[in-house]
């Protein structure tokens, strides 16, 4: 996940799959294939949103924007200073998708990852080459990807050592970046952290193991326990941390800039909190 001061654009992909969340004071969440976007317009990021009806998953940028059709082809659109949105690969056949500050990535079906966008840190230059990777993620200006064997690969911006630590450790099955820290969730449910500290978004990474999700935020990060509890660490300054459901039963998890979001299984509906900055909301998807 990556997450940006500058964005305040929402976008809710409905009966795709995936729970995002991104900069600024709102939540998204995936449910039925077509994208609804609201808030800064100023790149055309909600005015440009595609009303077509085949999407799968969503995922944001800083100002960009980018959407994975069912037949596994990219949409983009949104501020195009890089390349972002005019230099998306015209290939079908991806599965995941993923957007940093002004880069993306996606993930193909054989596990190869195609880059575009800013490449003033190696964002896209630095992309590994190869098949057989299984999951990627973006953050504001480095990337990482989790391969067939657990190892992680990370490149980009190295100023906080988010791609130098990175774990050289195999067997680890999913994960997370925040703005300029990432995590790893192990095959035994523990989390290793690394990167960015001024929050303790690292030092505080908690030593249990069994978590089965994880999630980062600018400088907080949240982790999903079996029973559905959530753990959060880090920056607090908007009640990221302190301001978290104490009751278990969630069964996702997200964070953005300043915020997180949860959700809950209902019988007929699927209930959305979030907490942090200007996000203390709920919303039920069957209103």
């Amino acid at each position: 996940m990556v997450l940006f001061r500058s964005k305040l654009t929402v976008l809710v992909a409905v009966a795709a799959i995936t729970l995002l969340a991104h900069s600024g004071p709102f939540c998204t969440q995936a449910l039925s294939g077509t994208i609804t976007s609201w808030g800064r317009d100023g790149d055309k990021q909600v005015s440009g949103t595609p009303s077509d009806t085949d999407f799968q998953a969503i995922a944001g940028g800083n100002r960009h924007s980018l959407a994975l059709r069912s037949d596994g082809s990219i949409t983009s659109w949104g501020r195009d200073g890089d390349n972002q949105v005019s230099g998306i690969p015209s290939d079908a056949g991806f599965g995941a998708i993923a957007g940093g500050s002004g880069h993306s990535l996606a993930l193909a079906s054989d596990g190869s990852i195609t880059s575009w966008g800013r490449d003033i840190e190696n964002q896209v230059s630095g992309t590994p080459g190869g098949t057989g990777f299984t999951a990627i993620a973006a953050g504001y200006k480095h990337s990482l990807a989790l391969a067939l064997d657990g190892s992680i690969v990370s490149w980009g911006r190295d100023t906080y050592d988010q791609v130098t630590d990175t774990p050289t450790d195999t067997g680890f099955i999913a994960i997370a970046s925040g703005h300029s820290h990432s995590l790893a969730l192990g095959s035994d449910g523990s989390i290793t952290s690394w990167g960015r500290d001024d929050y303790k978004q690292v030092a505080n990474t908690p030593t249990d193991t069994g978590f089965t999700a994880i999630a980062a935020g600018f400088g907080h990060s949240l982790a999903l326990a079996p029973d559905g509890s959530i753990t959060i660490w880090g920056d607090d300054t908007y009640d990221q941390v302190t301001g978290k459901p104490s009751a278990p039963g969630f069964t996702a998890i997200a964070g953005g800039d300043y915020h997180s979001l949860a959700v809950v299984p209902e019988p007929s509906t699927a209930l959305l909190l979030c907490l942090g900055l200007m996000a203390l909301a709920t919303g039920r998807w069957n209103r």
